[in-house]
This record gives structure tokens, sequence and C-alpha cells, in this order.
């Protein structure tokens, strides 16, 4: 039977937080094409993890994370993500169309106008999967976080809730060019941390 696609990517995260910086392997994971999921995410607790390292190792660890931190977590259409609080400017209610505008990446759904900005909403999932935006997606998301300093926004299915955390309830992967965004595994919740300033540094730059 053939595996369902999205119950792949969160084993391939999995794997790479055992990488040791090897940038063959990395080359092959970031070629494979999976899809975010948490079914099965319970496989990835039992998975030998990279530790935790000093909280003074920064090549590990952002800047926000070296002491108790918050993050909220947010529901997309295959699985949950955290993403750090302090990265969120509003959390907003998608209640009219987009603005849509011609020769723009699939995963720009549009400029949502709030408090006299044209926010610009992306696809989250496509942008995670490295895929294209679908239909589907853009019908189930309700919401979108817009971005500290940013006229950008990740849109959402649902907000769930804010948790906080300590560096060490994180497993954490090892930095490399490989998904920057990608920060590593919250045990506790069974979902991945975005960072999202990273995630958005090649929508910009496009």
């Amino acid at each position: 039977m053939q595996e369902d696609p999205a119950n792949a990517l969160v084993s391939y995260f999995a794997s790479m937080l055992k990488e040791q910086d090897d940038s063959a392997a990395c080359d092959d994971a970031h070629n494979s094409q999976t899809h975010l999921s948490e079914k099965n995410v319970a496989d990835v607790a039992d998975v030998s993890f990279v530790s935790t390292p000093p909280i003074t190792a920064t090549r590990v660890l952002p800047e926000w994370a070296h002491s108790t931190f918050e993050v909220l977590l947010v529901r997309l259409n295959h699985a949950q993500i955290a993403v750090p609080l302090l990265q969120i400017g509003m959390v907003c209610k998608i209640e009219s169309d987009f603005i849509r505008l011609v020769n723009m990446p699939s995963w720009f759904m549009g400029l949502y106008p709030q408090k006299g900005i044209n926010i610009k909403v992306l696809d989250t999932d496509a942008l995670l999967n490295n895929a294209q935006s679908s239909s589907a997606n853009v019908t189930n998301y309700r919401y979108f976080l817009t971005l500290t300093d940013s006229q950008y926004a990740l849109a959402c299915c649902q907000i769930e809730k804010v948790v906080r955390l300590t560096p060490d309830g994180v497993r954490w992967r090892t930095l490399n060019d490989n998904k920057l965004w990608y920060r590593g595994i919250l045990p506790s919740q069974m979902c991945i941390l975005v960072d999202t300033c990273a995630l958005l540094e090649p929508c910009i730059a496009s």
C-alpha cells in the first residue's frame, strides 16, 4: 500500500533531528515530496533525537528561545504547528474576499484590507510543503496571523491555544541550510515549531 504523503513529512522531520550536518542526506530529504501531517506523529516521539544542547549553543537555539517563551498553536489542513508568540502581530478572522493579484506565486492568496493596510496573506500549507496552493487549502482557511513588523500574514484553519515552553521542552534540530524555518518538535504537543521569520525570507526575496 502506498504511504500517505501526509504522513511522511512528520517522519522526515524526525529523521532531520538525527542528522549531524550531513549535507548529502539533507539534499536527499529536501528532494522528497512529502506533506505535513500529525497522523502517526506518536511514532516520532520514539525516535532518537538530537539531545537538547546547552542554551548557550546559539547554533541550535534562536535568540527568542534562550529562556522561557510562548508559542501559539494553530491548525492547518493536515496538522497543527507552533508559532513563536513574539513573531505574531495580530490574529484576524477572514470575513471577506481577498484582492487577487496577477503573476504571483501560487502560495500568495491575495491582499486583505485590515486597519488601512493591505495585508499580504500566504498559504501556509503550500509554503511548508513546498507545493502548489490548492483550492481546498484556501477554502478551509478561517484566520490569518499577521507577523510582527511585516505586511505579511500566514493563513490557518483554526486557532488553538498559547503554550509556555522552556528551551528543554523542544527537541531542537541541528541548523543547516535545509528548511531553516523548521526549528524542532514539541513532544508535549506532537507538532513542529515554525520560525516564521525564516519561512518568510524567500517569499520576501521573490
